[in-house]
């Protein structure tokens, strides 16, 4: 999702044709922006700017970066603070996110459904988020300490991180015409 997020926001900035997106987002059309608008905020923002109040009644109790700095944070990040620890130097959640070395459409570049231009131009365009969401020019690097807690309790699961491996005997039908990230295939694995 969050690298949905950034995707869309630069073919916001930078239009491309939807077989271009598709390259690069590897999603039928629609679903990044479909995340980036319906999802994005819950993973990323602290600001709360899905739900300004956070699930608390007193909204004055909810993180604002410059009113209120010490608030309540309302990521999936501070969620799990407990388990995946605070940055010693911001107190901020640690967090397992990072897209540094990451290249957006290096498959399509390589069977040639984009140009190396293309290519470059997105992955110099494609930037990275501050801690409090907002998209910044330079790619995160994850919290060392978040990834080994994400990846020994399973909420790391994916890529090469063992899915791969594990049984699965039902989910439900494909549904990202939905952008229903939750309903990832209908798959029999042993």
């Amino acid at each position: 999702m969050s690298d949905c997020r950034l995707l869309n926001r630069y073919f916001i900035a930078n239009p491309a044709s939807d077989a271009t997106r598709r390259a690069f987002e590897g999603h039928t059309r629609g679903t990044c922006a479909s995340w980036d608008a319906d999802n994005g905020d819950a993973v990323l923002a602290t600001n709360g700017s899905i739900n300004p109040a956070c699930g608390l009644l007193d909204q004055s109790k909810v993180y604002r970066a410059v009113t209120n700095p010490t608030g309540a944070c309302c990521t999936v990040y501070d969620i799990n603070v407990n388990s995946m620890g605070r940055d010693s130097l911001t107190g901020a959640a640690r967090r397992p996110l990072d897209n540094v070395g990451i290249q957006y459409g290096l498959a399509a570049l390589k069977a040639r459904t984009i140009t190396a231009a293309q290519f470059l131009d997105v992955n110099a365009g494609v930037c990275g988020f501050d801690i409090d969401g907002n998209i910044v020019t330079r790619r995160p690097s994850a919290s060392t300490e978040a990834l080994k807690v994400g990846y020994e309790t399973g909420r790391i699961n994916s890529g090469s991180g063992g899915l791969a491996t594990v049984p699965i005997l039902h989910l439900p039908y494909h549904a990202e015409p939905a952008s229903d990230i939750h309903k990832i295939g209908t798959w029999l694995k042993f």
